[in-house]
């Protein structure tokens, strides 16, 4: 144990003395041992990290002219990128290289500090003492009864051995003082280790993001500080010891914003103008505002880097990426995989979408598959192929399509997504549960719906051709009916006295064709037109189902048209073949050179009043539904065109 006095004058009656004590503990034989072990262990480790950071020097060195040699002719600005991108030493490099060198000497200065301990005999009893128990005995042992020597050469001597001692006492100070600070060294490279995996290098990162701010806070922060440590060593050194000098007054300045405000107490509590107004100062500038700037800088920060290691989704936890860093190269090397940085060059190099364009320019993600990796010759063979996207998908979950990170969710969204997952599943191997009803079953699947409609709506289309070919045979064959009758024929070529005006031509049937056709075109636009609105606005099944019930009305009532229409010609075939009698026969009222209209669909039916002649063999028969008898007045046009 060591006591050491140090006295400082500071003037005129002013002497203030300094004590401090130290201990140290001997280290044994069997603990020395074990010492050696330790200490030339780091030693070894130091030069091999020497090595491995000058081995990863000429690796970058041989890559970036690799690189070079395989591009051949490259411009400034493309060489500029390859020597940024791929960079010859780092400063974390240069770093590592004189922390371990420090190290390195380090070793050699520690292991000749500590010499292997001496023996000596004391009576009779062989004694292990160092080097400071050897000379705290040379003093001890100074024969100051000798009167041989001289006064002056007892304490020359003495003298000598207690700075010899000393100086032994400031080389331990110097040792341990540099132990302190390569600790404090390695410190810092802890920290910078823990860069390699992002959810454990929130500290490095962060201290990266605010360097340079924290640089501009602390010039403001060290220029008003220092300004308010001298201001209160000018005015109140002379009162306050804690203010007596400039180094004094800093410390207490550092003290007061840790918050350990010494301030007076009892008789001597208050303020007068110049403390108050130096307190006042330093609480709202110091303590209050660069304070919270300084943290408002490390908050920020913070927040930043925490946001960006949450959108990188490919990590894991820390402990889980290493375990997988040790096993990857374990099954590249059993089952012929890739290594990383050659599995890296070929997914880059490679054109997964055959684009003729880098696929690292667009924003979209390229789905990479078994067969995709086996395609390229990324991975050799099917079967490696097959097993290295499973074992990535089992590894990083991320790298599959639809990944959803849950990590920042709440139990019971994670709960739901879980339900809404399990659901699909469901979905796709049993459907979805249909609610079975006594009018009809309401399906749920609009897919289905719309197959449902589209299938009406051609079956609605089939029927509209049917009675379009129907229609056409039944008018070809009274056609044919009309033409086999040379009385009829004639009648039909040139208007006929006898039967009051009335025309049947070509013309009239042509355009009795012209008609049909046309509703039957409108019909078809229409029918058109619902399937698109049905295809593309997604109604609900309801809707569907009433516009196809009401394209078979519209058809019903096509047909309907169409029959009365047939009817009509059919009366009027049978009428201009009966027998004509003399000015008292049947008259027919319609326009002698208009034609009957036909009721198109939607609209009302024509209504036609006939009136039988009073003597016939043939009497014309009435149409339902389209003719009706009227013997009480004269027969009047009432038809629309």
């Amino acid at each position: 144990t060591v006591l050491k006095i140090e006295f400082s004058y500071l003037g005129p009656g002013r002497i203030v003395a300094e004590t401090q004590m130290q201990s140290f503990i001997q280290m044994q034989s069997d603990d020395r041992s074990i010492w050696y072990i330790i200490n030339w262990t780091v030693f070894a480790l130091a030069i091999l990290d020497i090595v491995f950071v000058f081995l990863g020097i000429l690796h970058q060195r041989y890559k970036r002219s690799k690189t070079f040699k395989e591009l051949k002719k490259v411009t400034e600005e493309q060489a500029a990128i390859i020597k940024r991108h791929i960079p010859v030493w780092s400063l974390v490099d240069v770093f590592d290289i004189c922390l371990r060198s420090i190290n390195f000497l380090f070793c050699v200065w520690h292991n000749a500090s500590y010499p292997e301990p001496s023996n000596i005999v004391i009576d009779d009893n062989t004694v292990s003492i160092d080097n400071y128990e050897s000379s705290v005995k040379d003093i001890l042992d100074l024969d100051w009864g000798n009167a041989d020597k001289s006064t002056e050469s007892k304490v020359t001597e003495f003298m000598t051995k207690v700075v010899t001692l000393n100086d032994a006492l400031s080389a331990e100070e110097r040792h341990r003082t540099f132990a302190k600070l390569l600790v404090l060294l390695f410190f810092i490279r802890i920290v910078i280790y823990m860069r390699v995996h992002p959810k454990i290098a929130v500290l490095y990162a962060t201290i990266v993001e605010m360097s340079m701010d924290f640089v501009h806070f602390c010039v403001v922060f060290f220029s008003l500080f220092a300004v308010l440590a001298y201001l209160g060593m000018w005015s109140f050194g002379d009162q306050k010891a804690d203010f007596r000098d400039f180094g004094t007054a800093m410390y207490t300045q550092f003290r007061m914003l840790v918050g350990e405000f010494n301030m007076d107490t009892g008789e001597e509590a208050g303020f007068d103008v110049m403390w108050g107004l130096w307190c006042v100062t330093y609480f709202l500038m110091v303590f209050s505002l660069l304070l919270n700037f300084f943290l408002a800088i490390v908050v920020d920060s913070y927040a930043n880097v925490k946001e960006a290691v949450q959108t990188c989704k490919v990590e894991n936890d820390v402990v889980w990426d290493i375990c997988t860093t040790f096993v990857y190269p374990i099954l590249a090397l059993l089952e012929g995989l890739p290594q990383r940085g050659k599995l890296i060059n070929a997914l880059l190099r490679a054109d997964l979408d055959q684009d003729q364009k880098n696929d690292d320019d667009g924003d979209q993600d390229i789905p990479v598959s078994a067969e995709l990796l086996d395609t390229f010759g990324i991975v050799k063979g099917k079967k490696q192929s097959l097993l290295f996207v499973k074992y990535y998908h089992r590894v990083c979950p991320a790298t599959d399509f639809g990944f959803e990170d849950g990590a920042s969710e709440l139990e019971h969204k994670a709960l739901m997504r879980a339900a809404v997952a399990l659901d699909g599943v469901r979905h796709a191997v049993l459907g979805e549960k249909i609610l079975e009803t006594p009018v009809q079953a309401v399906e749920v699947s609009l897919d289905t719906v719309h197959h449902e409609v589209k299938k009406e709506i051609l079956d609605v289309k089939n029927m509209l051709g049917e009675a379009e070919v129907s229609r056409q045979r039944e008018m070809e064959g009274l056609l044919a009916k009309l033409g086999g009758n040379e009385t009829i024929a004639r009648r039909i070529a040139r208007p006929s006295v006898g039967m009051s005006g009335v025309t049947v031509d070509d013309s009239f049937l042509q355009e009795m064709r012209t008609q049909a056709e046309q509703e039957r075109s409108a019909m078809q636009r229409q029918l058109d037109v619902v399937m698109q609105l049905l295809e593309d606005s997604g109604r609900q099944e309801q809707q569907r189902r009433d516009e196809a019930r009401a394209a078979e009305l519209e058809l019903q009532k096509s047909r309907e048209s169409q029959d009365r229409l047939l009817q009509l010609v059919e009366q009027l075939a049978r009428q201009s073949s009966a027998p004509a009698s003399s000015s008292r026969g049947g008259v027919i009222a319609t326009s002698p050179r208009t034609p009957p209209d036909i009721a198109l669909p939607g609209e009302p039916t024509m209504d036609m009043d006939l009136q039988a002649p009073a003597t016939t063999s043939n009497p014309p028969q009435p149409v339902a539904n389209s003719v009706s008898s009227s013997p009480k007045r004269a027969l009047q046009p009432r038809m629309r065109r």
